[in-house]
């Protein structure tokens, strides 16, 4: 479940399922289910083709009983434009039951090709072969890329502007967590690098009864370009009951040019001496005994993250001791690689 809700921390991966699920949705619920298509007054040319012979030898018998030729050639061209290979392929048939009537027909329509469809051979037509296949859906192919492309980019540019911070203000996100520790006269740690400032910064804080704590933090570059993302979350609970009693905290790391999400474990006392916990939770990163002051460093191909435990408590109850936060707050600084 947290490898999935990593992966939906990508915008791409955001992205590309809404697309899916749009293209689905409006398929199967709406076309299909609550506005399916309904043909009506289907024109001669879209028939099956021993309907469209039927329309032949209607309009045949019409003609041998009026004599009327421009009517004749209305239901001809009402057959659009494959007529000639309708009639052609009609003839098969008609002409050997009524050939009298089926070359006089023929006569008032095609003059021009009595012979060749009377013996069903094919009409060699002197106008310009018209698109087929790929080439007929080639319009409606560009505009389809076209208007993925235009939902792409404004989804890129709405998430950025969702996302920046002002160029003037620093890029710092200050808690109450922060506020209390400082208040309490405990000591905020020093960012890693005193001669660099970090291009983002920003202050995780979990506290007991927040049973859905998952932070996360979008990372852009000063000029505005979005670089990845990070954050905090649950990682695993202990025990039973509410609220959840949260033994180990996760930090993470997105960068758009990696392939990968980069995560560390933050873990109590107890689940870090704890062997079956501690096995169990590797799976999900590098396990990390928590304490005041701790930091942690993580680096994709690009980003390079230094998550501080800035303030941190535990819980008290029935539970082992040291088993449980009451709290956590975390300084999550991030620098380009190579800085």
């Amino acid at each position: 479940m947290e490898n999935i809700q990593k992966q939906f921390r990508n915008p791409w991966a955001t992205l590309a399922a809404g697309i899916i699920v749009g293209a689905l949705f409006g398929m199967i619920v709406l076309g299909w289910w609550l506005f399916p298509v309904e043909w009506v007054d289907a024109a001669p040319g879209d028939l099956l083709a021993e309907y469209q012979t039927d329309w032949v030898e209607m309009a045949m018998n019409e003609f041998a009983l009026t004599g009327d030729s421009a009517l004749a050639m209305s239901r001809y061209e009402a057959l659009g434009e494959d007529k000639a290979d309708i009639l052609i392929a009609a003839g098969v048939e008609l002409g050997a039951q009524q050939p009298e009537q089926f070359a006089a027909y023929v006569m008032a329509v095609e003059p021009d090709n009595v012979v060749s469809i009377v013996q069903g051979t094919p009409i060699e037509s002197t106008e310009p072969e018209k698109a087929s296949g790929l080439a007929a859906f080639l319009p409606v192919i560009c505009g389809v890329a076209v208007a993925v492309l235009a939902a792409i980019a404004i989804f890129i540019i709405l998430r950025r502007l969702s996302s920046r911070q002002p160029k003037d203000a620093p890029l710092e996100e200050t808690t109450v967590e922060t506020a209390e520790a400082v208040e309490e006269g405990k000591a905020v740690a020093a960012p890693l690098s005193t001669q660099d400032a970090p291009i983002a910064q920003f202050t995780s804080s979990y506290r007991l009864g927040d049973d859905l704590y998952d932070d996360s933090f979008s990372i852009d570059s000063p000029q505005g370009e979005f670089m990845g993302e990070c954050g905090a979350g649950i990682s695993e609970p202990i025990g039973v009951g509410d609220p959840k009693k949260v033994t180990a905290i996760e930090v993470w790391l997105f960068d758009k040019n990696d392939i990968q999400t980069v995560t560390k474990v933050l873990m109590s006392a107890h689940a870090f001496e704890d062997e079956a916990i501690r096995s169990r939770l590797a799976a999900k990163g590098e396990p990390v005994l928590a304490a005041p002051g701790e930091e942690v460093i993580l680096e994709t191909q690009t980003l390079q993250m230094v998550a501080r435990i800035v303030d941190m408590a535990y819980g008290e109850g029935p539970l082992p001791p040291d088993s449980f936060f009451e709290r956590m707050v975390v300084d999550l600084s991030i620098w380009p690689k190579n800085r």
